[in-house]
Formats: C-alpha cells, structure tokens, sequence
C-alpha cells in the first residue's frame, strides 16, 4: 500500500506545486508590474523563458487597494503538453491574493491570504514522453527571485486527475480547505487495475508552501492522516513528513490489513503465496534509512511481533531483521520459488543433461548473497515447515559482500534438538562454504519429507559438509539411529567417495540390531548435488543383510529423499519370506527357504511395483506382479497377480503351523525343522499357530493367485485358483478353487479380525470327484471307482486352527454314488465275515459295489455329531452314527451293516472305530453296550437329500445312478 499512497501523494505535490507555481509567477509579475513595467516584462519573460507554456487569464485583473491590497485574477488557465489529452493543465476559476506590499522593497512576496476557487489539474504520464509537469519544475538548484510566503491559503472545489494508461492507473479527486484551515483530498479510482478510495486530511496548505518556497534545506513537519482502500486492502496513517511531497523525513503509525498478501507484496517486486494479513507498527524515515518499529501483526495466521531497519540507495541495500514470532507456519508463507527462479531454470532440462543443474542453481542462488547485506535475529515458538512442527528457533545469520554466516540455527522437533552453523562464500567465482549440523533424539517420523511408515525411531549424531569447486563433500559423519520399542540400534557413517562415472559420490555403510536382529548395509550413490535433481536419476547399489534374509538393489531413484521415482533391480533371499514384515508392509506367513528377483518401481502416482518376478519359494515357483501403496496415516495397500507353473503343497503348511516335510530332497531351514520337531513331539495334531491378526489389520491386500498344477503330497491338483481381498482386518476368499481327480473343491470364506479371538465362516462345495483318480496314486487296487460330492457352511472363532475347529459351528454333507471298492478292505472291518472268508482263497477278491454313500455332519461348539451314515451296496445296507470332539482331538463311531441276504456266518454285532486323531481303534459293540442301547442311537436308514445329487450325479439319458436309485426308490415306500 505504500506505493499508491507514495504516487497519490506524489501527484498532490506535483499538482500544488503547478498550481503554486502558476499563482506565484502571475502575483509576482502583477505585484511587480505595479512598481515597474519593465520589472513585470523581465518576470514575465522569465516565467515563458522556464516553463515554455502560455498564461492566460481570460477573466482579466482586479485589484482592491488598501493597506494589503487584493488581486484578483479571473479564470487564469496554463497551457498543457502538447501530448497531453486536455487543453490545460491547470486552471481556476479565480485566484485571489491579499498582498503586504513592505517586503516587497526587500525582494519578499508575503502573501497573508490565497484564495483559490475550482481550481483543476490535470496531471498526465506517458511511457515514452514522461509527465506532463516534470517540464515545469526547474531541475536547476537557482535561488527563487522573490522569497516568497503565503501565511494562509484557502481552497474551495478543487479536482485533481491523474491518468496513467500504461499503469493501469486512473485518479479523481476532490481538494478543500476545511474551516480549521485543514487540507483534506478525497479521492477514488483506479491504481495497477484495482479500484482505489482515499480520505486524507493534513495540516494546512502554508505549511506545503513553507517548505518548498521559503526554507529548502530546513524543512518543517507536516501531519498527515486519513485512510486509503485498493482494492479489498486497507491502511491507515497518522504522522507527519518533513514535506507532503518529499517525504524525506517521515514518521508514521499505521495499519495495513488485507485479505490477499500476494497483491501487496508484488508492488515491491516479491512473491508469496495467498493469505491474509494484518500489520500496525511505526514507519521511520531519515533520508536513506527506513525503519519499521513495534510491529505486531498476522500474515497467514501467523503471529508476529518486531523491527525491519534497511537503507536504501547503496550500492547493496542493507537490512536489519529482528522478529520474535508465535506461531510461523511457511507452508503457508513461502511459494517454493521466486517469479525469477522459475525463469532462471525454464530450461533446466537442457542444463541436466549437461550434468549441470545443481551446479547452476548453486551459482545462482549464491550470486545474489552480492545483491544484499543483512543481520537477522528470528525467534519463533513454533515454525511448520513441509506439515513438520518445529520450536523454540533461534536463528542468527550475517550476510555481508556476498559470504553469509549463520552463526546458529538451533529448534526443537519433538523431544529431539538440532544446531545448525556454517557459511557460504559467494563472492568468489565459484562458491566456497561449509555446514555443520548436530542432531540430539530427532524422530524420523517427523524428519522425512514423504513419511509413509509412522514410528520410525530416533536419529542423532554429526553432519559435516563442505562445498569445494563445484562438489559437495561430507566429513567426519557419524549418527547413531534406534528406536526402543522395535528393538533397533544402529550406527551409521556417512563419508564421500570417489566415483569413475559421476565423479564424487557418496558411501554409507550401517551395521547395528534391526527389529532385534543383526542387520548391515552398505550403500554407494551418486554425487550430492544430484540428490535433489528432479529429471536426473540418481544411482546407487546397495547391499544389505537382515539376520539371514539378503537384500541387494541397484539402479536408480529420481530425487531419493522425495522418491519420485524409483527403478531398481533388486535380489531377495533368506530362509523365511516372514522376516520381510519388519522391513516391508506386506504381511508374509512363514515359508521355507526362497528367492526373488524382481524390477522395483515407482510410477508418478506415488505406486510401489514389483514387476518381472522371478524367485522360488521352497519347491514352487512364482511369478508375477505386485503394487502397493503407503500413505501417512492410512493403511498401506497392496495389489498382487502371482502365477506358478508348480505348486508344493508342503511349502504352505507352515501358514497354518504345520510343518512340511524336511527329509532329502525337500526346501528347508532350521526353523522348519525346529517346527517338524515340535509337531513330531505333541500328542495332538491340529496345527496351533497364532493367527497374526495385528498383521492383519494393518494393511490391506488384493491378491488374485493361479497355480497350473499343485503338489500335495500324493494327491494331483490340475489347478489352484485363489482370489483374496482384505480390507479393515476382513479376509475374504471368494474362492479357493482346487482343481482335482477331474473334479472341483470350493470354498468361500471369511476371516474377521478385528474381534479378538478372530471370526471366520465359510462354505465349502466338493464337486463330482473321481474316486478312481483319487486312489491311483495312494496303490490301492486299480478296481476302485466312485464319485464323491458334498457342501457345508461352518462358522468359527479362534486364533489358530485348534482354537477355532474346537469352536466350530455347522453342517457338513458327504456323497458318494457308483462306486465300489476291494471287498477285503470292507469285509476286514467285519461287515459281513462269511463273505470274507470266502474271498480268502481267491487272488482276485470281487469287488464291492457301493451304490451310494451319504454322511451328514452337524455342529456345535466344536462338538460335531454324525446325524447320518448310510452306504448301500449290493449286499447290504450299513448305518452309522457318532460324534467327534474338535476341542479334545477325539471321536467315536459306531457302524452297523443290515444285509439284504442272510448268511450263516452274518454277524448282527455293529464295529465301534473310536480314538483320537492321531490314533484309531476298531472293535465290536460289546453285549453291555447293547444292553445300554447303545444301537437304539443308529435308527432306520437315512437317504441322502435330492439336492445333493448333482455333485455327484450330472444324470444321463440310460438311466439314473445309485444314489438318484436309492433316493427313487424311498420316495416309492414312504408313499405306501
């Protein structure tokens, strides 16, 4: 606001100066021409001679005699610039003054009352002719002929305008004298595009025309006070000038206020971002000294309180700052850069491929450490910077012909401290200067610019750095990085090294405990410079060891602090891909032994992808592609499309806390063996491995997997297909498809962790499979055939399969239908021991044709009771019944075989098969169990239902199967 309030000023001097100008050579020329006309024909003279204007007053002279007589003169006008757009540029309606004629005799025009009546001025600014009053006002230092006084002044109806097109710039405004004698503009219009209104009121006009016709070198003060609005912006004043044009001397208090800064400070050649404003203080001026004192405002909603000191007109200008601030957020305050450093680096492209970016800005932005000198004192209680809040800054720097100190920048971020101190030399040719930097507890979390992992520790030590000939160097660097609660302490050195490619590069070698395990890194990079290039990749390798997993990665990353982009080839190996969870955000169950190759990116939408996977995991392979995502403050997100041309069933188990099996031949490590040792040691079978529900909330994942073929133990799979999605610590399969024995396993399910113990569900579906190419790898006799179905819905809760199997709710149903099996694997269990005895003899025992098979499970807080067993065969009808206990590992049933012909040997004893999983017994019924009723539990024959037939019966067009036979035929008896 200063520059319009110094132009309207301006143009109120440039207009009083014409019209004074104008009335002073015309009452000099009239007072004089009273005495002696050929005195009044040389002021005359004189008057064309400077000013090379004609004068005229059309409405002629009038002169009232008396003591101090008074002239007036009528409609006096004198002639504009040629290139001006009005005719005049000043005219009245009448001037008249009342003149003490003594002093006359001494060479002084004292005039006791100048009365001006509407008069106008037209002030007018070309670009390529200048003003059109500059002409008017002598640039020679010639004394004034006269000395000339007025002792008051009067102004009624007086208009000022002032157009300047190239300025955007157009003002009107209204001149008075009020009855005290006050000097009061009122203006409005346009200023730089923006609408301008001013309400001014100053001392009276002869303290104007004291300074500048009486006393040149003495100037009085002239008070001065009123309000301007541009635009939505406001100031106010009240002080005083040494002059109301000069201002060479001033003192002012004053309140700006705005809601834009960026409008105010482009008015001085500066750029900030946006905000709104608020500032009062004192404004100081001695000649080229300019001083802001008791400064309290709020730029930004920051609060702020000081003094800026600074003189003008050296050869650098010299500022002093001294500020003391509550709250300095310069996310808010700061652009990034400068109008002219984007022009500077318009074609910074071009000077990157010529290695010589950083090199230039270095030279830039140190060149203009010449154009300025300054002291800065800034305290702060809290500075945001890049969404970090720092406090308690103190910062303390010199800059004088082009070397800068910075005796101390010291702060607080968090618990930790930091003290900065170093110098920049820029006016040598090319820039010398060094950097110091001291670290007390400084949390990594809060340190990094793109923080995508919260709680990542501590940080301290030493940073040392020098700039030598264009090249950036780190010494004596040493810091210490841990963090408590994740069991890591590592020491870290920092030094420079040299390159053959990109000349002086930098090494960093760690070695320490990482989530309490022994870690080591060794990392080669680029120059410094380099590092925060935005279109020069920078390199590096790395080599790196975690516990037993080995990382190595080399290739490039595009500004690494920012991690705009990243390409890397990277190798991973290690006994057990869980380990990667301390260091990565994906959640891996524990496998054996693996390794990978893959391609590391990061595309500009702030992805992670693995792409060109290549690896092995125990005894299968993998490939594919892996993207993610990590954000502060959310959950990181993953997306994967695996494939594997050979699954290894064995290699899983361990996801569930089984283990694979170890012996020759098979992918191991010592923790699977430790597992095999402990599942070999235990009674019980059921896997009891922790469910990793923490791992499971913590991040979400969309993982579609194919294997062509998987291998499980004996049992062939053609296909495995797996498609999960976890989102808010909700795992779902939808579904785990198994392709096997030309049939189909299902199951879609659920795991909700976020109860604890964890909630799952699921149904199953088994699909038309072929007993016969099931059996085959398991040399059971090759006349084995059957097609088995079935579908269950369970619910769960546990955090490991034995927890959850013990707690297990629902109904399961299994069909068999045609099929048949060796008899002595039947008659050996009893069913009919006449018929075995005379299959002994044969080589070839018939086999037994087994029409249908249905079992039907029901459950219930891990109790799951046999409601149903029935297999019809030829010979007879067998049912069953029992119940099996999830929670103790135990089960109990009872079968009971009713032939359909008697036979002398036909036993009507059922078998009982009980024990525990591990382990099984069979035997017959007792008499004493009998006699409990223990058969009374079997009842009549149950038949499978209707629906179940598809998964195991398609229908054909011959006739119906077994199972579709017998469920025909008991619809026929209970209609009876």
């Amino acid at each position: 606001m200063w520059q319009p309030l110094k132009t309207i000023l301006a143009i109120i001097g440039g207009g009083i100066m014409v019209i004074l100008g104008h009335a002073v050579a015309i009452l000099t020329v009239i007072a004089l021409a009273m005495e002696t006309v050929w005195i009044s024909d040389q002021i005359q003279s004189r008057v064309e001679k400077n000013w090379n204007r004609e004068v005229h007053w059309s409405g002629g002279i009038e002169v009232d005699w008396a003591m101090a007589p008074t002239l007036t003169i009528k409609r006096p006008t004198l002639a504009n610039a040629s290139w001006a757009e009005e005719a005049h540029i000043a005219s009245a309606e009448s001037i008249s003054a009342r003149i003490n004629l003594r002093p006359l005799l001494n060479q002084k025009l004292v005039v006791e009352r100048l009365t001006l009546d509407k008069p106008r001025i037209h002030l007018q600014r070309s670009p390529d002719k200048g003003s059109n009053w500059q002409a008017l006002i002598s640039e020679k230092d010639e004394p004034p002929f006269f000395q000339t006084r007025f002792e008051e002044i009067e102004i009624s109806d007086g208009k000022l305008n002032y157009v300047a097109s190239e300025e955007e710039t157009d003002i009107a405004m209204e001149v008075d004298t009020t009855q005290g004698q006050k000097l009061r503009f009122n203006g409005k219009g346009s200023f730089k595009g923006k609408s301008l209104a001013f309400d001014l009121t100053g001392d009276p006009p002869r303290k104007v025309t004291a300074a500048l016709l009486e006393n040149r070198t003495q100037p009085g003060a002239y008070a001065l006070r009123g309000n301007l609005d541009w635009g939505e912006h406001q100031l106010t004043l009240d002080g005083q000038s040494d002059t109301l044009t000069s201002l060479q001397s001033l003192e002012f208090q004053f309140s700006l206020q705005g809601p834009n800064s960026t409008e105010i400070t482009r008015l001085f050649g500066y750029e900030t971002r946006d905000a709104a404003y608020r500032v009062e203080g004192v404004m100081q001026r001695r000649d080229t000294k300019w001083r802001l004192e008791n400064l309290d405002g709020n730029f930004a909603n920051n609060e702020f309180k000081g003094e800026v000191t600074w003189i003008e007109g050296q050869e650098r200008p010299n500022l002093n700052v001294a500020f003391n601030i509550e709250a300095l957020n310069l996310d808010k305050t700061l652009p990034g850069l400068m109008p002219s450093d984007r022009e500077e680096f318009a074609d910074e492209k071009t000077e990157t491929e010529n290695g010589m970016r950083w090199k230039s800005l270095v030279k830039t932005q140190t060149a203009k450490l010449k154009q300025l000198d300054f002291d800065l004192d800034l305290q702060a209680q809290q500075l945001i910077l890049k969404g970090r809040q720092l406090h308690n800054i103190d910062l303390r720097a010199h800059l004088a012909s082009g070397r800068l100190e910075i005796g101390n920048l010291s702060g607080k971020l968090g618990e930790g401290s930091f003290t900065v101190v170093g110098s920049v030399d820029g006016s040598q040719p090319l820039p010398q200067g060094s950097i110091d930097i001291e670290l007390t507890k400084m949390d990594m979390g809060r340190v990094l610019p793109t923080v995508e992992v919260t709680q990542l520790g501590y940080l301290e030590g030493t940073v040392s750095a020098s700039m030598k000939d264009e090249t950036l160097l780190l010494e004596k660097s040493r810091l210490r990085y841990w963090h408590d609660n994740m069991n890591n302490d590592i020491d870290i050195r920092l030094a420079s090294q040299t390159m053959e490619s990109s000349g002086v590069g930098i090494q960093l070698t760690a070695s320490g405990i990482l989530r309490n395990h022994p870690f080591n890194l060794e990392l080669n990079g680029g120059p410094l410079l380099d590092l925060d290039d935005p279109h020069k990749p920078y390199p590096l390798s790395l080599n790196s060891t975690f516990d037993e997993t080995i990382i190595q990665a080399n290739g490039t990353i595009t500004q690494p602090m920012l991690l705009n982009s990243v390409d890397l080839k990277v190798h991973v190996e290690g006994p057990d891909p869980a380990q990667l969870w301390y260091i990565t955000p994906f959640i891996l169950p524990h496998l054996p032994p693996y390794s990978i190759d893959a391609r590391l990116k990061r595309d500009e939408e702030k992805f992670w992808v693995l792409r060109e996977i290549d690896g092995t995991v125990g005894n299968s392979d993998l490939s594919g592609t892996v993207r993610w995502r990590a954000t502060l403050g959310e959950r990181p997100e993953v997306w994967a499309n695996l494939n594997s041309r050979l699954l290894d069933l064995d290699d899983l188990l361990p996801v569930i806390g089984a283990a694979p099996a170890t012996g020759r031949g098979e992918a191991t490590s010592p923790a699977l063996e430790a597992l095999a040792r402990r599942q070999e040691a235990r009674e019980e079978i059921l896997p009891t491995a922790g469910l990793m529900r923490e791992r499971l909330k913590a991040v979400d994942a969309h993982v579609d997997f194919k294997a062509l073929e998987m291998r499980a133990r004996k049992v062939p799979f053609e296909e495995v297909v797996l498609e999960l999605d976890l989102e808010d610590g909700i795992l779902k399969g939808h579904p785990l498809a198994l392709h096997f024995a030309k049939g189909k396993f299902t199951l879609n399910g659920e795991i909700n962790a976020n109860f604890d113990p964890a909630r799952s569900n699921g149904r199953l579906e088994i699909s038309r499979v072929n007993l016969k190419e099931f059996t085959e790898h398991f040399n059971i006799a090759a006349d084995t055939k059957g097609i088995f179905g079935g579908d269950g819905k369970l619910t769960m809760e546990g955090n490991s399969p034995d927890q959850a199997l013990a707690s297990i709710d629902g109904s399961l149903q299994l069909l068999m239908s045609d099929g048949q099996i060796n008899a002595l694997l039947v008659e050996a269990a009893g069913l009919d021991l006449g018929e075995v005895l005379l299959s002994l003899g044969e080589e070839q025992p018939e086999p037994l044709e087994i029409l249908c098979l249905y079992a039907k499970l029901e459950a219930s807080k891990g109790q799951a009771n046999v409601e149903a067993l029935t297999m019809a065969t030829s010979d007879s009808n067998i049912v069953g019944k029992g119940e099996i206990d999830f929670a103790n590992e135990t089960y109990e049933l009872v079968l009971e075989a009713r032939p359909k012909d008697f036979s002398v040997l036909s036993s009507s004893s059922p078998v009982r098969v009980y024990g525990n999983f591990a382990n099984y017994n069979v035997d017959m019924v007792s008499d004493e169990l009998i006699a409990r009723g223990a058969l009374a539990l079997l009842g009549a024959m149950i038949f499978p239902p209707a629906a179940l037939l598809p998964l195991v019966e398609p229908g054909t067009a011959s006739g119906q199967a077994g199972c579709q036979q017998l469920v025909s035929s008991s619809k026929k008896e209970s209609s009876k």
